[in-house]
């Protein structure tokens, strides 16, 4: 699987994904974790929500096409398996995911197309300093340096290899803003063409709409689901966000939610302006489940 363009469009993929994002799936932490279990996670990305309720699985439909995702928790509601059905209209194909926790921490995600696999080929390893956590793509020498402040990711920084040597290069740097409630608010984006040094700097706005994100039900769905932490950033937003806006482009997208009791999410319409006028892209439905 490969997790992400390495060429100089990509700081404009990312913008899109940043743009285009349609909420994707989650775990809740607790538990000491070893090496198959799964413990308290990389303390950023950490549960909040209603008590002993947490996300499950989502569908989403968008034309023709469907997915549905599932999420597998443990006693402690930490996720051991996500698995992926996409259903095309002559395909349909599986993959899961499969965390690894080494004394609490997840320290590697694998993949396999074999969903009852307990074990994949590994994609991604994960290093912990005091402030920052390092995720190396495999293969090649990509990587993102993830900064915290506190529990909160404040800056994500990603080289890629380089010329001849290979050399990892800061390719992209990009600064997340959050206000008092834990909501994503900004993000500017920096990002260095590689071969002539320049820089370009684009600012991406969101708005929230002060009920539960789903994905905060569970720990770390940002770092497990997906591709990479920075096009899942929006799940460690304490609500949901409600639209999104790339300063200076003609984007605007906007999400419409249905909630049930507990102001958790139960659908997500994924609504954009073209040329003057709204268009519907994707419908997703949450699941849960709840213990006493």
């Amino acid at each position: 699987m490969k997790r992400y363009p390495s060429n100089a469009l990509f700081g404009f993929t990312l913008l899109l994904v940043l743009l285009v994002w349609g909420m994707t799936s989650c775990s809740k932490g607790g538990g000491s974790g070893n090496s198959s279990t799964g413990g308290s996670g990389t303390g950023v990305d950490v549960a909040s929500g209603p008590t002993n309720t947490w996300l499950s699985g989502y569908s989403t439909v968008s034309g023709v096409d469907s997915t549905y995702t599932e999420i597998q928790l443990n006693s402690d509601h930490v996720i051991q398996k996500v698995i992926t059905s996409n259903y095309l209209p002559n395909d349909t194909s599986y993959s899961a995911i499969i965390p690894v926790y080494t004394s609490g921490k997840i320290t590697e995600l694998q993949q396999s197309t074999d969903t009852t696999a307990t074990s994949g080929t590994p994609y991604a390893q994960f290093t912990y300093g005091k402030s920052w956590i390092k995720v190396q793509y495999t293969p090649g020498s990509t990587y993102d340096s993830v900064a915290s402040t506190g529990s909160q990711i404040s800056a994500i920084y990603r080289y890629e290899p380089v010329g001849v040597t290979r050399q990892p290069t800061l390719f992209q740097q990009e600064a997340f803003t959050w206000n008092s409630q834990g909501d994503l608010s900004q993000v500017l984006v920096n990002t260095t063409d590689t071969t002539s040094g320049s820089i370009s700097a684009q600012t991406v706005e969101y708005t929230n709409d002060g009920s539960y994100n789903p994905y905060r039900t569970l720990t770390d769905a940002a770092f497990i689901l997906g591709t990479t932490v920075d096009a899942n950033i929006v799940m460690l937003t304490t609500n949901n966000v409600a639209t999104v806006q790339i300063t200076g482009y003609s984007f605007s997208n906007s999400y419409i939610y249905q909630y049930n009791a507990q102001s958790l999410p139960t659908s997500q319409i994924f609504e954009y302006l073209q040329q003057g006028a709204v268009k519907t892209s994707s419908l997703t439905y949450f699941q849960y489940i709840a213990q006493n």
